[in-house]
Formats: structure tokens, sequence, C-alpha cells
């Protein structure tokens, strides 16, 4: 299951890029391709955020999903990345543009915070730092991921939550936010121990 685990980045990204071209008869042109792992990598992460919250709900079931939170945060990067590039290529006057400056600022920002979290999901990135300190910086992904929901919410005014896949997407992104913020309140700790975090998450022990 670990190495099938990759499908399911692969597969979101296929099924929306099908949805896009083949449902909604857009051209298959390369904008629609980077745009179309965006919106999977947003799906992906956010799926990596809704597994910790759902481990301290349901530990029993959602426990031992976590170690494959690693491959499909870096999937999720990996896809988000491509975007950007191709956003950068692409779509540089359109992004250059100050109705959507905001929405820029909004997504460098949260790419930042991203590449920072990837650089450091290493075994020898959490023993540098130590666990706590390592954490709190793996929590800032929400904030990441609120400036994401911002990105994609105004750009172009507003053009893409217009759509039937941009809804979904908000829902889900809105969704995510919401439980994180309802297992705060509830006060949910994490179901299992500090020194067990390696072999639940299947990173890799420093030596």
């Amino acid at each position: 299951m670990k190495h099938k685990i990759h499908l399911i980045p692969a597969v979101t990204f296929f099924l929306i890029l099908f949805y896009t071209v083949v449902i909604r008869a857009r051209p298959l042109t390369p904008g629609v391709v980077s745009n179309s792992f965006a919106i999977a990598a947003t799906f992906i992460i956010g799926l990596c955020f809704l597994l910790g919250p759902l481990s301290r709900l349901k530990p029993h079931k959602f426990v031992p999903c976590l170690k494959y939170r690693k491959a499909l945060g870096l999937c999720g990067y990996l896809f988000a990345a491509i975007h950007a590039a191709g956003a950068i290529v692409l779509e540089f006057n359109t992004i250059a543009s100050g109705e959507n400056l905001y929405s820029i600022i909004s997504a460098i920002f949260a790419f930042i915070i991203f590449t920072v979290m990837t650089i450091t999901s290493t075994g020898k990135a959490i023993q540098k730092m130590g666990y706590q300190k390592w954490k709190r910086l793996q929590r800032t992904g929400y904030i990441a991921f609120f400036l994401v929901l911002i990105h994609f919410t105004i750009i172009e005014k507003g053009v893409f939550v217009s759509r039937q896949l941009g809804q979904v997407l908000f829902a889900f992104v809105l969704l995510v936010l919401l439980i994180r913020i309802l297992i705060i309140l509830m006060g949910k700790k994490e179901a299992y121990k500090p020194e067990e975090f390696h072999e639940v998450h299947g990173i890799e022990k420093p030596e």
C-alpha cells in the first residue's frame, strides 16, 4: 500500500483534467494542465492536513494512515511547484496584473511555507530542530492552506469560484480548516507519544 499511495495524486490529477477537458469541454492547453496540477495539489495537501485531526477523533482508524502523509505531501508540493512554474511561464502578464496582486502575494507566501515544510520533512531536520519546534513549524501549513484559499478565491475577480469545481474546492478547503479549528476547541490531543512519531509517520530516525 505504501508504494501504491502515489496513485492517489496521479488519479486525482487525471480526474480533474478529464473533468475539465471532457466534461467541461475546455481545450487541452498547457494552461489547463497547469491549473489542473494546482487543483490536484490543493486536494492532496488538504487530505494530508485532514488526516491529522481525523487521527485525533478516530485514532484506531486514522493513525495507521499517518504514515502516508509525507508521500502525499511531497506529491502535493510537486504539483504546486509545477503549477507555479507553469503560471510564471504561461501566464506572467495575467498574474502580474494589478487586479491579481493580493492573490499572487498570498500564493507566494503559501508556497514559501510549503517549501520550508518540505525541506524540513526529514528525520535529520526533526532531530536538529527538536520535535516540538518542528511540530510548530509544520502547523504553519494551515496558515499556508488558508492563503491558498484566498489565492484561488480572489484571483481574476473570483472567476474560479464561480465554477462548480471551484466551489467544490472552496468547500473542501474550508472543511479542512474548520475541522482543524474544531479539534483545537475540543482539546483533542495527539493519539501517539512524541517518541512514537517516527514510526507512526514512517519517517526515518537518524542514528
